[in-house]
């Protein structure tokens, strides 16, 4: 009787930098019956009566020569408290708690989720052996973030991380805002600590809720950020010019003029040109299959030194040096291979790279552990990564890059953009036909660059697949801009000395209502036909038709923009690979 099982232990909780529980476990219990064992004047129906199952379901269900038959899990304290003073034969509890992320699908691609006590990704992967206390294979991961493996009780530890929950829904609320005014078909960032390397927020979208994990497809639960890579291109340039400085090298075309040399050769003097060189005719430069802004075009695509060299320097070429897992890069993606258009590399190496390369110091690679919190001794581990070596040309990189930049700007930025003229196998062009307002917008995939050396932040957004023009400044490095200002009154919030008391209660009840028909949920609906038949994209965005028509390898025709208002081949009809596919936009309606 009673309960004859600990089972899982229950593990820490997992907190953001000021100490707001991102995961937690809620005390929940599990009955089941031993059939043969089971005795007592109507126990059937008093147990059905207090787990609320149909009496007479649950009596078939009874009569089987299984050694033990689960009657409900994850059933509340109070519950189980009703099942104990029934005092029947046969009847079990064992403790099985649930794991809760109150915040829904804030930071879910950094926290992970959680699978029968086992984390599965993020940060609950990571950490898994210290959130429930299997401290035995903990030193390596600890060691490197400074926490000696024997300061932490052997129970394990809670895991405070480097996000900033303010901070973090604020990148999530630009990236949504992106994904919407660009349709694009998926969009991810970061921003950085320049003092520590820490990661201040990291999103991906589409993303997922951690709480119903179950329910998303892997590309919704894929950490782009880690795992994807991008097309480095253009960007190519920064990380040349960054060598070539660090050399001593200067550039001719800009030493003519003395105001610019004087803020390459003497840093005091580090403001953002007001004006635009007198040899820039276009605001973005073409470069490597692609466009670049501001239009760095020096030391050359293929100067400043050895490629793969400079690549190791700033990391370019590292499958991952984050204490986050990485996921599926695949083994035959080589990043950095080579020095042409398609080389590669991570979101989040880039950024690493543009910080080393711009930065005036070079901060620890990046990380999301800010320490452990002790909860029998109420006191805080801190982590203390190591810094790497400088490069020594971040200011004399950004005053070239101020220099070159056509339009004043508050902070260093840069911005790549390649047309997508493939997408996992859709070929994509478009076509005006003179019936609707040209607004020189086509389909991009862009990543800016962003660095605030007085407010100690960096900033990377890519998005993929987006409906840009580059007739001027894209709307992605204005919202980097206001990252890098959030990011600094963000800093400025007071963080707590202790997490604050949790009403386990009201986690208890959220948790349920979050899982009530967990077992009967099914993946969210997907729009499906007949095999080799068209589907119909009308009424869509372009993002969600795109990838709708993904698999069917069609060749796309674009005209206009917003949402898809008529289609050829028609729904219904055979869809073969390599056909013709036209597609009509309008933004009448679309929002």
């Amino acid at each position: 009787r009673g309960v004859v099982d600990e089972g899982r232990a229950p593990r820490h909780a997992v907190y953001s930098r000021g100490l707001t529980p991102l995961a937690l476990s809620v005390p929940l219990q599990s009955v089941y019956v031993r059939p043969l064992e089971l005795s007592g004047p109507g126990v059937v129906g008093k147990l059905a009566a207090i787990l609320d199952l149909n009496a007479d379901e649950l009596k078939k269900k009874l009569r089987t020569e299984r050694s033990f038959v689960w009657l409900k899990k994850e059933i509340d304290i109070g519950t189980a408290e009703q099942i104990t003073e029934l005092g029947a034969k046969g009847v079990y509890l064992v403790d099985a708690p649930g794991r809760l992320y109150p915040e829904r699908e804030l930071a879910a691609h950094v926290i992970g989720f959680v699978q029968e006590g086992q984390g599965l990704a993020g940060t609950e992967f990571a950490y898994d052996t210290v959130l429930r206390g299997d401290m035995g294979h903990s030193a390596l991961l600890l060691g490197a973030a400074g926490i000696a493996a024997d300061e932490v009780p052997s129970t394990g530890a809670a895991v405070v991380l480097t996000i900033d929950r303010g901070l973090q829904r604020a990148l999530e609320k630009r990236l949504g805002r992106l994904r919407r005014k660009l349709n694009a078909r998926s969009a991810r960032g970061a921003v950085i600590r320049l003092a520590d390397g820490g990661v201040a927020a990291l999103a991906n979208l589409p993303s997922y809720d951690p709480n119903r994990y179950w329910r998303y497809d892997s590309f919704e639960r894929h950490d782009r950020m880690l795992s994807e890579p991008l097309r480095l291109g253009g960007l190519a340039m920064v990380f040349r010019a960054a060598t070539a400085l660090a050399a001593g090298e200067m550039p001719a075309s800009l030493l003519a003029a003395r105001e610019i040399a004087d803020r390459i050769i003497e840093p005091r003097a580090m403001k953002i040109r007001r004006a635009a060189p007198a040899a820039v005719t276009s605001d973005w430069l073409a470069v490597a299959g692609g466009h670049l802004y501001p239009p760095l075009d020096w030391p050359g695509p293929g100067n400043g030194g050895d490629w793969k060299e400079i690549c190791r320097h700033y990391g370019l070429d590292t499958k991952n040096h984050t204490d986050l897992p990485a996921g599926n890069v695949a083994a035959e993606t080589a990043l950095c291979a080579d020095s042409g258009p398609e080389q590669q590399t991570t979101a989040i190496n880039l950024l690493d790279a543009f910080v080393v390369a711009a930065a005036d110091s070079a901060p620890p690679p990046p990380h999301v552990l800010a320490g452990l919190w002790i909860e029998t001794q109420k006191r805080l581990l801190p982590a203390v990564y190591s810094g790497r070596e400088e490069t020594g040309a971040g200011r004399r990189l950004r005053a070239v890059l101020g220099a070159v930049s056509p339009r004043p700007r508050r902070y260093v930025m840069i911005e790549w953009a390649v047309p997508q003229s493939e997408d996992n196998g859709i070929e994509i062009a478009r076509h005006n036909d003179g019936q609707e307002e040209d607004r020189g917008e086509s389909l991009h995939d862009l990543i800016t660059l962003g660095l605030d050396p007085e407010g100690g932040y960096a900033v990377l957004i890519a998005v993929s697949g987006a409906e840009i023009s580059l007739r001027g400044w894209s709307p992605v490095s204005r919202e980097a801009e206001r990252l890098l200002v959030r990011a600094q009154k963000e800093e400025q919030d007071h963080v707590a000395a202790a997490p604050q008391p949790i009403d386990m209660a009201a986690a208890v009840a959220l948790y349920q209502r979050l899982h009530r028909n967990a077992d009967q949920e099914a993946a969210s609906p997907r729009h499906r036909v007949a095999a080799g038949t068209m589907p119909d994209v009308t009424g869509l965005s372009l993002r969600k038709s795109l990838r709708l028509l993904q698999e069917y390898r069609l060749r796309i025709f674009l005209r206009g923009s917003g949402a898809v208002v008529s289609q050829f081949p028609v729904p219904g009809a055979a869809a073969r690979s390599g056909a013709e596919c036209q597609l009509k936009l309008s933004r009448v309606g679309f929002e």
